[in-house]
């Protein structure tokens, strides 16, 4: 900032300087007529010296001389003026830098030969063309742009510091709060009871906070309930034997909890002091994302309270974990992909959001943190055969996970976890309490893959469901993200490379999913997919390192992964498809006609005959009719003529089918309001005839 803003004030007060000279050149032009015409050259230059040291411009020199170079008049006729003049001669007015003056010349109008010169003879002729040379000291100081920049380097080097102090006090702030929770923790540890945390911490320590004020006194509970359990059992031993044994064994749980809960606030303290020693080289950001983590560990662990049960859409579900823990993922340079059961974006489930949510994201950051790991592929498959689960698997590529990680996952041991390794810990705390089976494969620079089977209570869920879906995907995922599609489209067209999506994007396609390949041939892929923005409403997908080229290119939205069935149910509601009417009178021809529309993108309804056709025109809008031309009760020609006098109907195409048409027939067709001839019998090759006719009404709806 400091540097634009000298450079651009020096630049302004050198055009300001310019400006200056310029007008004065002007100004000055309007005097040197009379002063040319003057025979004595002495009189000349008294004035020209006169006007100079007059001027408020610097002026070392003012000269006027003509096409051959030769002075005819100057405040200064020596001859270390001849050094200034240009080799060239000039047309217009021009500044030019020599030294430390700057050479402002400028042609002067045409003058009468006899003007002054500075030569021996006092009258030399002109040639008809003069020229001015003022020569002006370049006096522009450096203070003049040098102050504006030093005073905007030194207010931003105030504004800098000022931001530093600040971030340094929030680090010192939490760093002491650390070591005063730290200290805390270890009066208890030591026997303590009477501890309390009553100091104000920052915010993200608060929930530690009342964890703390909470393990004291439930310290302090236990050792009054030993107290008392001891006493019980001292009085009651002599009575019943049953009933010592029965208290021993409570006195027995509740010292085993005791030392599980002494055992968790050892290594949690442990790791907290970990945290403190090794926090001094994080970032904020994640000192206080490590902190929350551990935080959030603690509470699993120590934690009784029931599981709450909520139901949740399973891809609403999907969605609120992929922006949660999309910025975690970006930090270790990972790339998410989504692969959903085709039941899950039409599935309700039952189950404990909280503790789901915290699983899926610490098995996403588990695969993530694989070393040499790029892409993670999340997949989610609802089952309900035997009983009602949700499988949950990751997968990543890279060396896989470490020996020692897939033992503490199978051991469900959270002991011997480091202060970063929270999200193992959060696997192994939340699966036996949500009742799920976890297991972990990984091999040795192959990858790894650690799925979860979760039970769950499943039920049918509203969705919006669309006519056809186009699918384009060159990776390896298309028949997945094809499977998963199944329930929310009738019709799914897949394609994996250019040709064969310019091809499919003729037929009308409600949604279009495209993940968009490298941006090698733009030249091509531009104009074909601005087409296909105009036919479907889009969701482009392409690689984080390729979203800048891609939205400059398309100058469309277009997505980083995941893409997730959510993201479908925002789109707003489809318009229904093409309405196609074909009316004949030969049944064998409406049975062939329906055979091979039946999977096309339209809405096929079949008259017998012109009356009916009429009839059903009167009683709804279709968008396209397939007119036979020999019908039994009215001629095709003849109904073309009355559809075209309904309301509604003066714009559709209407095509004749017809077994033959010369070229006075297909002239008479096109009189009674007819577009295009189906010559009989139907085949594949008309059928693209009639899907042209459909995808062009389509266009003209989604364009109005």
């Amino acid at each position: 900032m400091a540097l634009c803003t000298g450079l651009w004030y020096h630049a302004e007060m050198n055009s300001q300087q310019r400006g200056q000279i310029e007008q004065f050149s002007r100004s000055l032009q309007l005097s040197l007529a009379p002063l040319l015409k003057s025979r004595d050259a002495e009189l000349a230059r008294a004035q020209l010296n006169h006007i100079r040291y007059s001027s408020t411009l610097p002026l070392t020199a003012i000269v006027i001389y003509d096409a051959e170079q030769r002075i005819l008049a100057g405040s200064d006729t020596n001859d270390a003026l001849r050094a200034y003049i240009p080799d060239l001669t000039v047309s217009e007015f021009i500044i030019q830098r020599q030294g430390q003056h700057l050479l402002a010349v400028m042609p002067l109008p045409e003058m009468a030969s006899g003007a002054v010169s500075s030569a021996a003879n006092s009258s030399l002729a002109l040639n008809n063309q003069a020229y001015l040379l003022l020569v002006i000291q370049n006096g522009l100081a450096h203070s003049v742009w040098l102050v504006p920049m030093l005073l905007v380097a030194i207010i931003g080097i105030l504004v800098l510091r000022v931001l530093q102090h600040n971030l340094l006090q929030a680090s010192s702030r939490l760093h002491s709060d650390i070591s005063l929770i730290t200290h805390k923790l270890s009066q208890l540890q030591q026997g303590q009871h009477s501890i309390h945390l009553d100091e104000e911490l920052v915010a993200e320590l608060y929930p530690l906070k009342l964890a703390v004020n909470e393990l004291a006194a439930h310290q302090l509970a236990m050792q009054h309930n030993t107290q008392l359990t001891q006493q019980q059992l001292h009085d009651t031993a002599r009575q019943d034997t049953a009933q010592l044994q029965q208290l021993n064994q409570q006195y027995q749980a509740v010292q085993g909890n005791y030392q599980r809960l002494q055992q968790l606030v050892q290594l949690r303290l442990s790791n907290l002091r970990q945290l403190s020693d090794n926090g001094t080289g994080l970032e904020h950001e994640q000192l206080q994302r490590a902190l929350a983590d551990l935080v959030q560990l603690w509470s699993l662990e120590h934690s009784s309270e029931q599981l709450e049960y909520q139901n949740i859409n399973l891809s609403e579900l999907v969605a609120s974990v992929v922006q949660n823990v999309q910025p975690v993922l970006a930090g270790y340079h990972t790339e998410l992909q989504i692969i959903e059961g085709e039941a899950i974006a039409v599935s309700q489930a039952s189950l404990p959001l909280p503790q789901v949510q915290l699983l899926l994201r610490a098995l996403l950051q588990l695969c993530a943190r694989v070393s040499a790991a790029t892409e993670l592929v999340l997949r989610l498959q609802l089952r309900t055969d035997d009983t009602s689960r949700l499988e949950i698997s990751v997968t990543c590529n890279g060396n896989g996970i470490p020996a020692r990680v897939v033992q503490l996952l199978q051991s469900t041991d959270g002991r011997a976890l480091q202060w970063h390794e929270t999200d193992i810990g959060c696997v192994i705390a939340i699966t036996p309490k949500c009742a799920a089976k976890l297991s972990v494969q990984s091999l040795e620079g192959l990858g790894s893959t650690v799925s979860v089977a979760l039970p769950l209570t499943v039920q049918d869920s509203p969705y919006q469901a669309f006519q056809q879906i186009l699918l384009f995907d060159q990776s390896t995922l298309l028949s997945e993200r094809k499977q998963s599609l199944n329930r929310l489209a009738q019709h799914i067209v897949t394609c994996a490379d250019m040709a064969e999506l310019e091809r499919k994007m003729q037929s009308h396609s409600e949604v279009a999913i495209v993940f968009l390949p490298e941006p090698a041939d733009l030249v091509r892929w531009q104009p074909l997919l601005q087409r296909l923005v105009k036919r479907s409403r889009c969701l482009f997908f392409a690689k984080a390192a390729e979203l800048a080229i891609w939205r400059e290119t398309l100058q469309y939205p277009v997505f980083a992964p995941p893409f997730y069935l959510a993201q479908l149910h925002q789109l707003p509601v489809a318009t229904e498809l093409p309405r196609l009417l074909v009316v004949d009178d030969n049944p064998t021809n409406l049975a062939f006609v329906q055979v091979l529309l039946k999977s096309q993108p339209l809405q096929l309804t079949l008259a017998a005959s012109g009356v009916e056709a009429l009839q059903l025109c009167q009683q709804q809008r279709f968008d396209l009719v397939l007119l036979d031309i020999q019908l039994p009760d009215i001629a095709g020609t003849d109904v073309a003529i009355q559809l075209r006098q309904l309301a509604g109907y003066q714009e559709i195409p209407i095509l004749a089918f017809t077994a033959h048409a010369l070229a006075d027939e297909v002239a008479a067709f096109k009189r009674a309001g007819m577009n295009d001839v189906i010559l009989k019998p139907l085949d594949a090759s008309k059928l693209e005839q009639i899907l042209f006719w459909c995808s062009k009404v389509k266009i003209n709806h989604i364009s109005q």
